[in-house]
């Protein structure tokens, strides 16, 4: 079982199970957004017939069920509360208080003999053995709750109550940076900018065209093509993407399965790091991997990729040691994994206010953009993509690449 920490932290309280089990600090929604959440208040039932063993939710349904974010949050907290160990705990707990109470006695004969008046420390030593003594009696009423978590209205814990009520706040959050990312892709996609470089591509790629009307009615029909693979607001969020994905060695954060259609995006993250997560796999998911990628934006992406550059930073420590860089070149080379990252690097530059996608691109934005990248201040994807671009080709990239229209491998992407 998952050994759980707090039982050796002197000045902790079982109550911040709730931190533990909520997810990092998120910093986008306002601070009242909490009070229009629904509140665990009531939650006497048992959802394992529902939803105890899933590791996959849907985003509408914890969008717009509140019951049914209620029972999902139930039974994370749940899963996670049935792996501590809370008869180690006690038992780590009852080892420190002996060892405080030897330490007690061991200062009052020192004080004694000396002379000292060591009334504070011992104060100090006795609020710890009482606040263990409490925790003792916390980690008791857990564990009874625990073995009894199948039987009709069981008495839910405050701290088990709170960390559910936390959990509610958080489904919520993930799901709105979720559709922050997703919202911005589709934006960008109807940002008149991007009308006009998708034009341009189909144009050179429209020879067999005879007619404007032609052309037209061509560039209608892509453009929806994409816009209708955005447009679904529906997607997998998973308490366990290794699983979804369907290797649980992997490190895939996030991925966009071509089979399914879906975008499958995890049910813990930070606020950047989700909102760029959801950019990377709806643009994924808008180009179909690189079925709806131009013969032009394939070939642009291949001249401007610096294998050098993909080696010396982005390789793996194993890579590096057996000096086998096959697998980061072949990855990072893929062209929807660069249009992806480009995707978010788009978004960063808005996001610090360096550009906005309808500017054109300069050597002025490119100097920023180094800049805040060894602030720190880039996502990973934008890191990456300023990385595997040659310098002298990024301008080109930036300004011209809207793609769409030919048809190539069917992969699935993952970030």
């Amino acid at each position: 079982m998952e050994k759980f920490s707090l039982g050796k932290s002197i000045g902790k309280n079982i109550k911040k199970i709730a931190v533990v089990t909520g997810l990092s600090t998120l910093s986008i929604l306002p601070n009242n957004e909490t009070e229009n959440l629904s509140k665990a208040d009531n939650l006497f039932f048992n959802p394992k017939d529902k939803i105890e063993n899933n590791i996959e939710f849907k985003k509408n349904d914890l969008e717009f069920n509140k019951k049914y974010v209620q029972e999902v949050a139930f039974s994370l907290v749940k899963q996670f509360v049935e792996r501590v160990n809370f008869q180690e705990l006690i038992l780590d707990n009852e080892v420190e208080i002996r060892r405080l109470y030897e330490e007690l006695n061991l200062r009052k004969l020192f004080s004694k003999a000396r002379g000292q008046n060591t009334f504070e420390s011992e104060k100090e030593i006795l609020e710890s053995i009482k606040y263990l003594n409490e925790e003792i009696k916390d980690f008791k009423e857990i564990l009874q709750y625990v073995e009894n978590t199948e039987r009709d209205n069981v008495k839910i814990p405050d701290y088990i109550r709170e960390s559910i009520e936390y959990k509610i706040v958080d489904i919520n959050k993930i799901v709105s940076y979720y559709d922050i990312g997703r919202q911005w892709v589709i934006d960008n996609l109807q940002n008149p900018e991007y009308k006009e470089r998708l034009k341009k591509e189909v144009e050179q790629n429209s020879q067999s065209m005879s007619t404007n009307d032609e052309l037209d009615k061509y560039l209608k029909e892509k453009y929806s093509l994409r816009l209708k693979q955005v447009s679904n607001n529906d997607y997998v969020i998973s308490n366990d993407i290794q699983k979804s994905y369907g290797d649980t060695k992997s490190n895939a954060k996030a991925f966009y399965s071509i089979d399914k259609n879906e975008v499958y995006l995890p049910l813990e993250n930070d606020s950047l790091e989700a909102v760029t997560n959801a950019i990377h796999e709806f643009s994924h998911k808008i180009t179909k991997s690189e079925e709806f990628l131009s013969e032009k934006t394939i070939k642009l992406f291949s001249e401007s990729f610096d294998s050098l550059s993909v080696v010396a930073n982005l390789s793996s420590e194993e890579e590096r040691e057996n000096k086998n860089f096959i697998k980061s070149v072949v990855y990072f080379s893929d062209p929807t994994e660069m249009y992806a990252r480009k995707k978010s690097f788009e978004y960063d530059l808005e996001r610090l206010g360096v550009k906005k996608y309808e500017e054109k691109f300069t050597l002025k934005h490119y100097l920023r953009a180094l800049k805040l990248k060894k602030e720190g201040k880039f996502s990973s994807d934008s890191e990456e993509f300023l990385y595997f671009i040659k310098p002298n080709m990024i301008k080109k990239v930036m300004n011209e690449i809207a793609d769409i229209n030919s048809s190539q491998k069917k992969t699935e992407n993952i970030v």
